[in-house]
């Protein structure tokens, strides 16, 4: 087992438990879990990037900015390294993150608008390129 799967399923693997997740799939660096209403993917890019997607019908990535605009976290995980990212999203998937697990709808729904008009904003600033 990866170095990243073992702290994946270490700290954040029993919340996910907890909160009815079931760890589907799994490879090297790549751990797939699924509730009955979401999906969550954990992978980790040789090249120093760790990921977290986090969808029901679109996949969406959870990055900092979602943690604290959507959520109003502080955890950082886009620059943090894999020990620091698995710590972290344990202590969002405790906190802030918990009604998202909780497949809370009303937090479902606000992450999924915040990053479909994160999305159109992009797409917008690169049309005008």
């Amino acid at each position: 087992m990866s170095p990243f799967n073992e702290l994946i399923k270490r700290l954040v693997e029993p919340i996910l438990v907890d909160k009815g997740f079931v760890l589907t799939e799994e490879r090297k660096n790549f751990l797939h879990y699924e509730s009955s209403r979401l999906k969550i993917r954990f992978a980790y890019d040789p090249r120093g990037e760790n990921i977290v997607y986090i969808y029901r019908d679109s996949c969406y990535s959870l990055a900092d900015s979602t943690i604290s605009e959507v959520f109003g976290g502080n955890e950082t995980i886009n620059t943090a390294d894999s020990e620091v990212f698995a710590e972290n999203l344990r202590t969002f998937f405790l906190n802030e993150g918990a009604s998202l697990l909780g497949e809370d709808q009303t937090a479902i729904t606000r992450f999924e608008e915040y990053m479909d008009r994160a999305s159109k904003e992009y797409t917008r600033k690169m049309s005008r390129r």
